[in-house]
């Protein structure tokens, strides 16, 4: 599903919406000018992360599509 804003969890169950990370990760030409925006369930940015950074996020666990 590029492109698509996809539901992630931790393994403590807190959830998070990585808004087009599926294309992030795929298309590593644009990766660079991009980043990840990282919300929780109250749509409160939790982080921007930029290429260097998405690599020391914690691990994310693919639960649904939104």
């Amino acid at each position: 599903m590029t492109g698509a804003n996809v539901l992630y969890s931790t393994h403590k169950g807190t959830s998070y919406t990585l808004l087009d990370f599926n294309s992030l990760k795929k298309n590593n030409t644009q990766f660079i000018q991009l980043c990840a925006i990282v919300l929780s369930r109250d749509r409160k940015v939790c982080g921007r992360h930029k290429k260097e950074a998405i690599e020391k996020l914690p691990k994310l666990y693919e639960t649904t599509s939104l």
